[in-house]
């Protein structure tokens, strides 16, 4: 069976070349094996982490069907089993890209095979890379990858037709992707570069670590499919006090959790922390987010134990709230 153990993170201008850039290295020495995709190199993809671990598996693919492009349903599989990623939908046609939007795509999907994770970053100002990265996704789920978008808002909307402009793009890109993250404006504004980089190690301890109550890709799926917008973050216990409300707090203050709680339709909250944390502390987390979002909101629960006693208990929340709630936010606070 394939592990899924390798994460992908993929750019298509040079503004998310220099995102990825600033974050390189603070993934150095990360437990996952991490590697970089640029727009300026996509035939050389550079390396973030190499974990001292044998890694050879990761260029074999298992599935003939992955070689065939085949559109339907595919199979991702890690350490703890595998599910069905869904099907493609609405596939662009190549003929429909420009010449050098189809020898970036050929080249990056040289080095993408069965079982990645994959993570495209988006310039939403950056309207001709929307085809061309949509392309690149749907031909990654094809070959058995699993494919996040994360799409970064770099200022405010001038004025409500911007905003409808970018709810269509998100919706767009919900249709080629299995989850569509949005990146606030304050993430890039104030260089959060040090949360972006903590929110994907967090992501690869998710998809990547078993836990005893497991969280995976398939519930990532559940929360993001029926056309929502993802927003994603982190936090960690602060001494003194309760160690689960005050990881949440810190989750919720984060600025990469720039959303209206009360749009919150669906949520995952992954804890991890040494193996003393007791079955009432993590609870007490969920509990405290329940509190702070729809009482019909679907929330799934999942936790990780480490075998470092001086790990501090820390949290990772996915949010979902459809494209335009968030997107009004945004635009409410910058008026």
């Amino acid at each position: 069976m394939f592990l899924l153990r390798r994460m992908v993170l993929v750019s298509f201008n040079p503004l998310t070349d220099r995102l990825i850039g600033e974050i390189s290295t603070m993934l150095e020495g990360s437990p996952h094996r991490i590697v970089a995709v640029s727009s300026n190199a996509p035939s050389t993809p550079i390396s973030l982490s190499l974990p001292e671990e044998d890694w050879s598996d990761c260029m074999e693919t298992t599935s003939s069907e992955c070689d065939k492009g085949l559109i339907g349903n595919n199979t991702i599989s890690d350490n703890r089993g595998s599910h069905t990623s869904g099907q493609l939908r609405n596939m662009i046609s190549p003929v429909l890209l420009k010449d050098h939007e189809i020898v970036f795509v050929n080249d990056a999907l040289e080095h993408i095979y069965e079982g990645d994770l994959v993570i495209c970053f988006v310039d939403s100002d950056s309207k001709e890379s929307i085809m061309p990265v949509s392309f690149l996704s749907s031909s990654c789920i094809s070959k058995g990858a699993f494919s996040l978008c994360m799409v970064i808002k770099r200022g405010t909307f001038r004025n409500i037709g911007a905003l409808e402009d970018m709810n269509r793009m998100i919706l767009d890109l919900g249709g080629h992707f299995h989850g569509v993250v949005c990146l606030s404006p304050t993430m890039y504004r104030e260089r959060r570069y040090l949360e972006l980089a903590h929110l994907i190690r967090h992501l690869g301890d998710l998809v990547f670590r078993s836990g005893i109550v497991n969280l995976d890709l398939a519930d990532l799926l559940i929360t993001s499919k029926g056309g929502t917008a993802l927003i994603m973050t982190w936090g960690v216990a602060q001494p003194g006090g309760y160690k689960s409300r005050s990881s949440i707090r810190n989750a919720l203050g984060n600025p990469l959790c720039d959303i209206d709680l009360s749009t919150v339709r669906k949520a995952m909250i992954h804890v991890i922390s040494h193996k003393d944390l007791t079955l009432e502390d993590s609870l007490e987390a969920t509990e405290f987010l329940r509190s702070r979002i729809k009482d019909n909101a679907r929330l799934i629960w999942g936790v990780t134990l480490t075998e470092d006693n001086e790990e501090d208990m820390e949290i990772l929340l996915v949010l979902a709230t459809t494209p335009i709630e968030l997107l009004l936010h945004w635009y409410g606070k910058n008026r």
